[in-house]
């Protein structure tokens, strides 16, 4: 059974996010950055994948 100390209570000056962690667990040990550009690396892939391959899905139609 959880017993409820006084360490585990927040604050009462109202400051909960001092102890806390970040919000999204980063996964698999890679950094913010790490995420960010893998991030960015996917979004211009599909960018480029959807502009390269646009003209023969018009010419499809």
């Amino acid at each position: 059974m959880y017993r409820l100390t006084a360490q585990s209570l927040p604050a009462a000056d109202g400051d909960f996010g001092r102890e806390a962690g970040p919000l999204l667990p980063v996964a698999m040990g890679l950094s913010r950055i790490d995420m960010a550009l893998v991030g960015g690396l996917a979004l211009v892939s599909v960018a480029l994948l959807l502009w390269a391959t646009r003209d023969m899905v018009l010419a499809a139609g």
